[in-house]
């Protein structure tokens, strides 16, 4: 029964110490979600979790649209263990989810395991009410206030069609 338990676990070591090698990126964007003809901004960071070893120079960065095709693709130069980037999203955007996908080179070698994703909602302006999506402060918060600024009434003026 230890000979079993010990093969299993020689033959496990290998792919958990590969694992734990792969780098780790930490994605931030500005906002919860976008809509179209604005800019998405992202920091990446980059770390290994068994070394102080980072061993790409580069990250590469892709918006992906709805209908699985990419919108954009980017390569981002590490200064030390961090980047930042944006997308342009165009006017017409298609409303949905689009994917950002986040990697190096190093991490293709795991698989989709070593890529970093996340959903991101974007909404057309010219074709959804977006006072269905936000909610306006009432006149007492003061969230969306800064002096005699209304940013809630630019909003709605902004970006309500008609």
């Amino acid at each position: 029964m230890s000979r079993i338990l010990s093969i299993l676990l020689i033959s496990i070591l290998p792919v958990a110490d590969a694992f734990s090698q792969v780098e780790q990126l930490f994605v931030q964007t500005d906002k919860g979600f976008y809509v179209s003809g604005e800019i998405i901004w992202f920091k990446v960071a980059v770390l290994n979790t068994d070394t102080s070893e980072i061993r790409s120079g580069v990250v590469h960065a892709q918006l992906v649209k709805p209908d699985g095709n990419t919108l954009d693709d980017q390569k981002l130069k590490l200064a030390g263990r961090v980047s930042s980037g944006s997308f342009s999203l165009p006017v017409t955007s298609d409303e949905g989810y689009y994917l950002l996908r986040v990697f190096t080179k190093y991490n293709l070698n795991y698989g989709e395991g070593g890529v970093w994703s996340m959903e991101v909602p974007v909404y057309n302006a010219l074709e959804t009410d977006l006072s269905d999506i936000i909610t306006m402060p009432r006149e007492e918060d003061s969230a969306l206030t800064h002096g005699n600024t209304n940013f809630a009434e630019i909003l709605t003026t902004r970006y309500s069609p008609g």
